[in-house]
Formats: structure tokens, C-alpha cells, sequence
């Protein structure tokens, strides 16, 4: 559903494995453990996580930082992770580039070749046609 892959395995063993281990669309939230979309792991941060309290929206970069510690604070504005985003674009939480517009680099970033060197996933999902896209936001439960 979100990478596109087809493996008869799910069949027999369903969806939840590629998803849990290996779906390079996915990931596990370092703070709670559940397993989202690295598409949408700021809004996760700041809304959904049960660790929500601990995060806040840069007003530079949007993304969610750990304000918990001040140290990590003053770390997160002066390190060059912390550059603007583009207005019209997306960021990528693990590499912090601006990756461009659309759900579709989403998925040319975190699963293409030359897309994204920090998704550790990426090496365990095949390519994927290019006419298929996520069909959901999120799927962290609670």
C-alpha cells in the first residue's frame, strides 16, 4: 500500500511483517515505538505520539524538536540541519533535505536509488512502478 511492493509472501502472511521490518516508506517512531510513515513523522512528533509533550515545531524548518533539553535546543538551531524549508516543498525527517513537491518524491526519495542515504529500509524493498503511489497517510494505531 505505501511502497508499492508485491510479494506472494503476504499473501500467507499478510502485510504486517513489511511493514514492521522492511517497507522503506516506513518506520518506527524512536520515541513510541509505533510504526509510521517517515512522510509524516513530524506531525506524528507534534500530534500523535504519546511523547507529543516533549516536542515543538522549528520555526525555521518545521520539524519536531526535542525540547526537553535545552542543550538540544541551542544544538538544533545552530546545526545545518536546521536550514529553512521550502515553502512549496517537503522535507525529509532522516536527511533533512528539502526533497521538492508532491507524495510522489516521496517515494522517488526514500526508495530510489539515489534518494535518501539515511532510510535504512531502503535496501529491503524493491522499485517500484512509478504510477503507484501511498494511498494513506498514516498508519500508526493507537
Amino acid at each position: 500500500m505505501f511502497c508499492g511492493e508485491v510479494n506472494e509472501k503476504f499473501v500467507k502472511q499478510g502485510f504486517e511483517m513489511h511493514y514492521w521490518k522492511s517497507c522503506a516508506m516506513l518506520k518506527q517512531c524512536h520515541e513510541c515505538k509505533q510504526v509510521i510513515e517517515i512522510a509524516v513523522q513530524n506531525d506524528h512528533l507534534l500530534t500523535e505520539c504519546q511523547y507529543k509533550s516533549q516536542y515543538k515545531k522549528c520555526p525555521r524548518c518545521t520539524e519536531a524538536i526535542n525540547v526537553s533539553n535545552a542543550q538540544d535546543n541551542d544544538f538544533h538551531f545552530k546545526a545545518k540541519q536546521c536550514a529553512p524549508i521550502d515553502k512549496k516543498g517537503n522535507k525529509c525527517p532522516l536527511c533533512h533535505n528539502n526533497i521538492g513537491t508532491g507524495e510522489e518524491v516521496w517515494k522517488t526519495h526514500l526508495m530510489g536509488p539515489n534518494g535518501c542515504a539515511k532510510n535504512t529500509r531502503k535496501s529491503f524493498s524493491n522499485s517500484v512502478p512509478e504510477d503507484q503511489t501511498p494511498a494513506k497517510k498514516s498508519i500508526s494505531r493507537k
